[in-house]
């Protein structure tokens, strides 16, 4: 198993394509989608060209394979987002021909249940970018936030360094898709605090990215489909927590076994996401949700330290979170724990 490579660097101009590997977030808000391509047409100034699955909710996995096969073969498509995330896209998986998609590398932007396809594509040799669903980062609130298109374009055409630090605001979720307020106004915000940041160890490293969401990592490697620990060795595992507020205890699960598989031990960093801590139906207060991240930050953060003493950097704002920075996927990223310093130069 090769290293992953970057796709050839988006032009702007290009297509791009608009795919549902998992959930088809059109169908659940088509004005959403609607303002989703306006605002990304006008950011990248380029053509979106869609699929027959994109729109399509519950399709079955093998067409949405032909649709994800045909965006990476089509010559004009520079760039592939998922609209949304979901949670079977494991289906879908074992329908694609990866060698297809490795001949011909395009740099696909999703997170979530997208962590399925991004690993795959990881295997194959063809890295990612981890962020961009477009319901969620362009269709949403009254603008794209200026953070997650920066970061976006960076990763897309490789000039440039993202840089991670707080926003100005931060919020787990919008406002409910039901809510027809939610394509123009943003929901609850509140102001993040950088003394929650953990910088634990020291040193400057840098490596190629691996991890995702970590709901979905649980299967990925209790099934065996991650890449050996071999692969591994000298990469920055990026982890994140998804919007069910699953137990970090049992989340941690998943460091635990790359620990025992000896991915751990030779691991450059690892960097873990502010995780979400409300729901549409539950906002605890701003102390009590305080807690809960440093009870996930600590969770984890045990878990990793039974096997390693690489650099563990918490409170990035990349997966489940708005706004939201990406990261690269198989792309490098670089950490300087004495600078208190995360960027990714170059996303190229």
């Amino acid at each position: 198993m090769s290293h992953p490579r970057p796709a050839p660097a988006f032009r702007p101009g290009q297509e791009i394509a608009l795919l549902s590997p998992s959930t088809a977030g059109p169908a659940l808000n088509p004005a959403l989608h609607e303002q989703a391509r306006c605002r990304l047409a006008r950011a990248f100034s380029s053509p979106l060209v869609e699929y027959p699955t994109t729109r399509l909710q519950g399709a079955p996995p093998r067409q949405r394979a032909r649709d994800i096969e045909a965006a990476f073969a089509n010559p004009n498509v520079g760039a592939i987002f998922a609209t949304l995330g979901g949670f079977d896209l494991d289906r879908v998986i074992p329908h694609l021909d990866m060698g297809l998609l490795a001949a011909h590398p395009t740099r696909f932007a999703g997170y979530s249940d997208n962590t399925h396809l991004l690993n795959a594509l990881w295997k194959a040799g063809v890295a990612g970018i981890y962020g961009g669903s477009t319901n969620v980062h362009f269709g949403a609130g009254p603008s794209v936030d200026e953070c997650h298109v920066t970061s976006l374009s960076r990763a897309l055409t490789g000039a440039g360094t993202i840089t991670y630090t707080d926003p100005p605001w931060t919020q787990d979720h919008g406002l409910s898709w039901d809510d027809e307020r939610c394509t123009s106004q943003r929901g609850e915000c509140l102001k993040p605090d950088p003394e929650e940041w953990i910088w634990d160890g020291s040193g400057s490293v840098s490596g190629l990215t691996w991890g995702g969401c970590l709901d979905s990592l649980r299967s990925i490697v209790a099934r065996g489909l991650h890449p050996s620990p071999d692969a591994l060795a000298g990469s920055v595992l990026i982890l994140e927590a998804s919007e069910q507020l699953a137990d970090p205890h049992d989340l941690a699960q998943v460091l635990t076994q790359l620990g025992r598989e000896g991915a751990l031990e030779r691991a450059a960093g690892i960097l873990i996401a502010r995780p979400p801590t409300s729901t549409f139906g539950w906002v605890p207060a701003a102390r009590d949700r305080a807690d809960m991240r440093a009870y996930f930050y600590a969770e984890l953060g045990a878990a990793a330290r039974r096997f390693t003493s690489c650099p563990i950097v918490c409170g990035l704002h990349f997966g489940h979170t708005r706004p939201q920075q990406v990261i690269p996927y198989g792309g490098r990223v670089s950490i300087d724990m004495a600078k208190r310093l995360v960027c990714a130069p170059g996303c190229a």
